[in-house]
């Protein structure tokens, strides 16, 4: 009787694993011809190959080993990633990429982790549906193509994007909402022509706050409008912001209003900052002085005034001439970085500056003239700098209180109360050429563009 029982269960199990076998190879079968059809039609449309990478997808050689095609590891039979960018490609993206696997098997989800085709010249419209074909879907970019249309409202349940890339297309409409998209890390959709779902509305940029992982949010270049809202603070690992409309934040170049929230300052990650070429309007918040990360800050163009303070940073490189456009300045401190060059003439249209220290840096060349036309500044220091030539005597440097150019050894001139020496024209003359070797000295070019 066991000995029945037994020759039972091995007969079952030998059942069992060559029914599971047969099934395995029904089932690999099924997911080559999936991924083969999905593929093929995607080849079929692209009508512009000048590097011929599509040459290898041909009948002859398996589709894993398909230019810019990667199978899994686990499961090979299986495309992971389609990755086609920069080759120049021109056609559409077939409406079929979205069923990789799960087009003729609905009951296995598609594998597809990776969609990446940009920089060529693709059109069409942005692939929809995706979130339920391509459920796994982590990194999607297709920024400079020529893509038309809206952004699918199917990215709100596409939960798994890590990168959304769409920039430098032709998009147009609203941004559907991101509430759900909690693993973003790259948010790019700029230069488009993307506006405001209802005036004023700039919901998506809060419903991003739920990103917490987010590195990059650029919507700069587009045709949004409203206030930016302080939540955005939530976002403590973000690196770039820019809201221009030139479109790491950036949001410049949009019709943004109202006033830049303290709570950016709360953004300690934040390496650029760019706002440029909207209408925002108040002071610039003291809080971002406590990026000490930042890099690049663009604020130029709008209607800012008051004070900005970024002392006792790491900034470096020049002062840029864009400085000038920040006409209701009044108060400037740059002091404890690391730029040089020279003062910019740019900075003549600081009228209404009353306060400018540019201490502790290594700024070079002469005192520019202007400084001592400026009637309403009240204190001005220059020291521990590399200045060299004759100190001005009217304006601001008729007082020795106000004026502050100590730890110039290279300086001369200016009133009897600076203590400095008077000044040799020779040897003027030969301390600026002695710097001429310098001019072209490079460090980490800083965009403080206000």
């Amino acid at each position: 009787m066991g000995i029945l029982v037994m020759k039972s269960i091995l007969s079952y199990s030998l059942f069992i694993a060559i029914f599971s076998f047969s099934l395995g190879l029904g089932l690999q079968q099924e997911w080559n011809e999936t991924n083969r059809f999905a593929l093929l039609p995607f080849k079929a449309q692209i009508n512009q190959d000048p590097h011929q990478v599509m040459s290898s997808w041909n009948e002859s050689t398996h589709f894993c080993q398909w230019h810019g095609v990667t199978c899994g590891r686990r499961h090979r039979q299986r495309v992971t990633a389609l990755d086609l960018q920069s080759q120049n490609l021109g056609g559409s993206i077939s409406p079929h990429i979205g069923f990789l696997v799960s087009l003729l098997l609905p009951s296995i989800i598609s594998g597809l982790q990776t969609f990446d085709v940009t920089q060529n010249q693709l059109q069409g419209s942005v692939p929809s549906n995706f979130d339920k074909t391509l459920p796994n879907l982590l990194y999607f970019s297709i920024g400079a193509n020529q893509f038309t249309g809206s952004i699918h409202l199917s990215i709100s349940n596409a939960t798994s994007l890590v990168d959304f890339v769409v920039a430098d297309n032709k998009l147009t409409g609203g941004v559907p909402n991101l509430q759900k998209l909690h693993n973003l890390q790259k948010f790019s959709i700029f230069p488009n022509q993307l506006e405001s779902n209802e005036p004023g509305d700039l919901r998506f940029v809060s419903d991003l706050t739920n990103a917490t992982e987010l590195i990059w949010c650029i919507f700069s270049d587009n045709n949004f409008e409203g206030t930016l809202p302080a939540s955005i603070s939530n976002l403590s690992k973000l690196e770039i912001l820019q809201l221009t409309k030139l479109g790491v934040l950036y949001g410049q170049d949009n019709e943004l209003t109202g006033s830049i929230p303290l709570s950016l300052g709360n953004l300690t990650k934040l390496t650029e900052l760019t706002l440029q070429r909207n209408n925002l309007q108040g002071g610039i918040p003291l809080s971002l002085g406590e990026c000490h990360g930042l890099l690049e800050l663009d604020l130029s163009q709008n209607n800012l005034d008051g004070k900005l303070d970024f002392s006792d940073n790491r900034l470096s490189g020049n002062l840029p001439s864009s400085l000038g456009s920040c006409v209701s300045l009044e108060v400037l401190h740059l002091q404890g970085n690391f730029f040089n060059g020279t003062i910019p003439s740019s900075m003549s249209s600081l009228g209404g500056i009353q306060d400018l220290d540019l201490s502790r840096n290594n700024l070079s060349g002469e005192i520019p003239q202007f400084l001592e036309g400026f009637r309403g500044l009240k204190k001005l220091n220059l020291s521990f700098n590399e200045f060299w030539g004759a100190v001005p005597v009217d304006g601001v440097f008729k007082n020795a209180t106000a004026t502050s150019v100590v730890g110039n050894s290279r300086l001369c001139g200016g009133i009897e109360d600076l203590r400095l020496s008077i000044c040799n024209s020779n040897e003027t003359k030969g301390r600026a050429l002695g710097l001429c070797t310098n001019e072209f000295l490079t460090m980490i070019e800083l965009n403080l563009l206000l």
